[in-house]
């Protein structure tokens, strides 16, 4: 995301929202029916992407009104740049991509800015067609990059995330007292990817992942309820089988805490917080 001025953090708040929509709704659209999967960089994505950000914006609208984003705050898609291949699926002929999306809004003055974006998106076949779907780019490029060093892994990605989730579930019980429509700690988690090599511990491994993740609390305080968890998931194993270590419940609620932080006050403020929390004179040394 280029983030680098206070107009586009002002304008921040507005996109996520029309982002969240395209990729939690599941929203997808067909591209006209070529004969081979089309590449990342079609110049007809761009109307294709057009019509599923009005529709998203349409939905936000009908949804959620008390949100206040008028007609002149939302924002518009404007077009792609940089759009890349992370890789090609030739089995299932699925592309999966990156780019930048540059969105069109008004400021205080009814002045037009643009504002970018970074995106993933992936074009599968759908019957006789193909359909792009949005997902976030961390995920596009954790998940589907990088073949040969997952290869490398000392444990199964899928057994990672299969401990990753064992434990999630056991944080369920709280949560479903709460009405349905508030999603349970699983339910939660939309997506895991590796972040990295895992770790060699004296008594297993420390696995780095990046966790797509949905905010019922964000969401009530009408911000964007789409978070990034960033997490050193700690493995042992037992019985043939890899577990999460005692320590995870502490580490999985923290990285909550901190994503939720970010969400509302930055990643430099926070990173600024930890660094004085951090320092001698923070823990009464001189």
């Amino acid at each position: 995301m280029t983030d680098s001025n206070a107009q586009t953090k002002r304008f921040h708040k507005p996109i996520l929202f029309i982002l969240a929509a395209v990729i939690v709704g599941g929203i997808a659209f067909y591209i006209a029916t070529p004969s081979s999967p089309p590449s990342c960089s079609k110049p007809s994505l761009n109307e294709t992407l057009s019509k599923m950000y009005l529709r998203a914006n349409i939905e936000d609208a009908i949804s959620n009104p008390g949100r206040a984003l008028s007609s002149d705050n939302r924002p518009i898609f404007y077009k792609l740049k940089n759009q890349a291949e992370v890789s090609y699926d030739s089995t299932t002929r699925t592309r999966y991509c990156t780019a930048t999306a540059m969105f069109i809004l008004r400021d205080e003055s009814q002045k037009r800015e643009t504002v970018d974006y970074d995106i993933g998106y992936i074009i599968s076949p759908k019957g006789d067609d193909f359909q792009i779907q949005m997902k976030d780019k961390d995920y596009i490029t954790h998940a589907y990059g990088k073949k040969s060093e997952k290869s490398a892994s000392p444990i199964d990605e899928q057994k990672i995330k299969d401990a990753l989730m064992a434990s999630v579930k056991k944080l369920d019980g709280a949560s479903r007292a709460m009405p349905k429509k508030i999603k349970t700690m699983s339910e939660s988690v939309e997506w895991t990817a590796l972040n990295g090599e895992c770790i060699k511990q004296a008594d297993g491994y420390t696995c780095p992942l990046i966790v797509g993740f949905y905010d019922n609390l964000l969401n009530a305080l009408g911000r964007n309820s789409s978070l990034k968890l960033y997490i050193d998931l700690p493995l042992i194993q037992k019985d043939g089988v890899w577990k999460t270590t005692d320590a995870f419940n502490d580490i999985f609620l923290k990285s909550i805490v901190r994503a939720r932080m970010i969400n509302m006050y930055g990643e430099e403020a926070v990173k600024k917080a930890e660094q004085q929390e951090q320092s001698p004179t923070a823990n009464g040394e001189k």
